[in-house]
């Protein structure tokens, strides 16, 4: 019985992290707020959490529990390496087109390029529209 009780408190603490880091990198809404945030360094966090308890449970695990606990980490590391990536991506095009636009001169890096950037990097959505030059730049918080 109490082992039993056991398994299940550790799963639901494995669930708990998992849940965690799936929020913190964007793809669960955060239940308070109702909004999708970003954080990728408390991800971070939550995912290395979870990669302690691998190590220190290791051999005093069922298979059931240490398989479980792989799969989690698996996952989570997938789309932690994916949501790192497409942040670098959208942060790279950004970067090219201010460049861009100082290099052409027709228009000047304004305020407006800070904010689409400090935006970018906060996980949030949005569309960036350069007056001058009329490109058009898109990034999804997903």
């Amino acid at each position: 019985m109490k082992e039993e009780k056991n398994t299940s408190l550790f799963f639901s603490l494995i669930m708990t992290f998992q849940a965690a880091a799936m929020q913190q990198m964007g793809k669960l809404k955060n239940p308070i707020s109702d909004k999708i945030e970003r954080d990728l360094q408390q991800a971070q966090l939550s995912i290395d959490i979870l990669d302690m308890l691998e190590e220190k449970t290791r051999g005093n695990l069922s298979e059931d529990e240490s398989r479980f606990l792989k799969g989690v980490l698996q996952e989570i590391k997938l789309n932690y390496v994916d949501e790192s990536t497409k942040e670098l991506q959208i942060r790279e095009k950004l970067n090219h087109e201010i460049w861009n636009l100082w290099k052409s001169r027709k228009e000047r890096i304004t305020s407006g390029h800070r904010k689409a950037y400090d935006s970018m990097s906060k996980g949030e959505s949005g569309v960036y529209s350069s007056g001058n030059t009329g490109k058009r730049i898109t990034w999804k918080n997903r």
